[in-house]
């Protein structure tokens, strides 16, 4: 039997727990964007439009389906001449309110509203982030890009509309950690990421696909030209960044391979992937820090 004394605990106060303030989120908890919460703000719309407010990855969901309009705490849905429209617990609705609780069932998706404390939606967050998101540096994950990513190709399929793959690769990563050690290595991925991130639209998607290789999917309408200005202004900011750690600066370049494709309707996701990786291998095998694009 242990002599140690045991502590006294400490009181809480209940009162100021339950006084905590608590705001309306919409989480998804059932769909392939499950676990996804977001705050309620103002007239959001919900779709499957990358400029949507609450983005979906359901194919049954509308480019923009609906909207759900917080107006000082009275939250209404609308719908907005969707497809295959909207359900409140069950019933199909045009517009109603909402009460805390309700579910919302739009295509294949389930959203339920909730009112929920800063810390609560932390701690959701967090288990969302640990399924979805490389936690050294904040890109998604491969996972995450795999699902995303097909769920871009059948749009692109259904709009004929072009499909855009982005792979890039730290030039001569190895020997970073060789000379410099691994944490200065990480250091390294992190700050990489920051910059791609920096660079590209909310709603393009960054995944860190395996070591030091990262891959981006643009979404929504950009030209050809316009894609490889972008991978020229990440190849330039990389380039003449001083990348500083423990007193040491490190030179960094960056070798990227994109895929610009036009015509998707016979091309698997894998086939476009392909192609942005030989892309990549191609400006690796020109001498690095370049950038290649097929069509």
């Amino acid at each position: 039997m242990s002599n140690k004394l045991t502590q006294t605990m400490p009181k809480i106060d209940l009162a100021e727990i339950k006084s905590v303030e608590r705001s309306p989120y919409l989480t998804v908890s059932v769909g392939k964007d499950m676990g996804m919460t977001v705050l309620l703000q103002g007239r959001m719309s919900i779709g499957r439009s990358s400029e949507s407010s609450i983005v979906l990855d359901d194919d049954l969901v509308s480019w923009e389906h609906c909207y759900v309009i917080n107006s000082d705490g009275h939250i209404s849905l609308q719908d907005n001449n969707s497809r295959n429209g909207i359900f409140v617990d069950g019933e199909k609705v045009e517009y109603c309110d909402l009460d805390v609780g309700a579910n919302i069932q739009i295509g294949d998706t389930v959203m339920k509203l909730e009112l929920l404390t800063e810390m609560e939606v932390e701690s959701r967050q967090s288990l969302y982030n640990r399924a979805n998101v490389d936690l050294l540096t904040g890109a998604y994950n491969r996972y995450y890009f795999q699902e995303n990513a097909r769920q871009e190709l059948s749009l692109s399929r259904r709009e004929h509309k072009s499909l855009k793959i982005i792979m890039l690769d730290i030039d001569l990563f190895k020997s970073i950690n060789d000379k410099c050690g691994h944490l200065a290595g990480d250091y390294i991925l992190r700050e990489v990421a920051n910059i791609i991130k920096n660079s590209i639209r909310d709603y393009d998607l960054l995944c860190r696909y395996g070591g030091e290789e990262f891959i981006l999917l643009l979404r929504g309408e950009i030209s050809l030209a316009n894609t490889e200005k972008l991978c020229e202004r990440i190849r330039k900011e990389i380039e003449g960044r001083d990348f500083e750690y423990g007193g040491m600066y490190i030179k960094l370049t960056i070798s990227i391979g994109a895929c610009f494709q036009d015509d998707v309707q016979e091309l698997t996701l894998d086939d476009i992937i392909s192609k942005a990786d030989k892309a990549l291998y191609q400006s690796k095998k020109r001498g690095r820090n370049r950038i290649t694009l097929v069509k």
